[in-house]
């Protein structure tokens, strides 16, 4: 809920800062596609289990505000709320066909503030114009939930499977914040909804530190590590384009 209150004050001051300087400001909301994991290091407490790192993909919504500085040079500031995903795989594994597999899905919502510089590459005269993206985002992230699937297998029986959702403790579930680097590229096709401009992001999150602030652990494991992702995104401006009134 406070997540939700934060993109709507950043969409309202997007709107008013818009309409005040709408000759070089476009404003916009849209919607991505995410797909993360956690990169590090775990170390095996004994021979017998394994540890696998899968990725999630998750939805997402975002507002932005940008200032158009010259025909070619824009800056971009970005709200974007999100769910990241942690889903380690731990197997156990006995020989002979058997097996204990434990996946835990660790579901983190994210609120994030990202700044963007871009410059067209293509000339002004062209209709579709592209923008490679360069800059940074600061966010803040709380973990939400954690889903627990066990799964058995064995050579003479038939495999065994069951579901828990597992409550994170208070501790868990506090707030932490964390920084990655982004760059992508920006897509504006001759596309239109009400004279409004469609456009399309692939933007790719870097993140130079450790993303939780507490390891992970599962059945021996400290997990932690760094979170990386791309983002896919669909955004329209809310500002009529101009382009489309000439």
């Amino acid at each position: 809920m406070k997540n939700a209150l934060l993109v709507l004050l950043f969409f309202c001051f997007c709107y008013f800062s818009a309409h005040s300087q709408n000759q070089n400001l476009n404003f916009g909301v849209g919607f991505t596609l995410n797909g993360g994991q956690l990169q590090g290091d775990a170390v095996a407490p004994v021979d017998s289990f394994s540890l696998e790192r899968t990725s999630s993909i998750l939805l997402g919504g975002n507002a932005f505000l940008e200032w158009v500085a010259t025909n070619a040079f824009r800056l971009r500031l970005t709200s974007h709320y999100n769910l990241k995903g942690v889903r380690p795989i731990v197997t156990q594994d006995f020989g002979e066909g058997n097996s204990v597999k434990e996946t835990l899905n660790y579901q983190f919502a994210s609120f994030d503030v990202g700044i963007t510089a871009s410059y067209s590459v293509l000339p002004n005269t062209f209709r579709w114009k592209i923008y490679p993206q360069l800059g940074f985002v600061v966010g803040t992230s709380k973990l939400e939930q954690i889903n627990l699937t066990r799964s058995a297998s064995f050579s003479n029986s038939i495999p065994l499977r069951s579901d828990t959702e597992l409550e994170a403790t208070i501790e868990a579930k506090n707030s932490f914040l964390y920084f990655a680097l982004q760059g992508g590229i920006n897509i504006q096709p001759p596309l239109y909804i009400l004279k409004r401009q469609v456009e399309f992001n692939t933007i790719l999150h870097y993140s130079p530190r450790s993303f939780l602030e507490n390891p992970i652990e599962i059945s021996g494991f400290l997990l932690n590590g760094n979170y990386h992702f791309i983002s896919f995104g669909w955004n329209v401006h809310l500002n009529k384009s101009k382009i489309n009134e000439k």
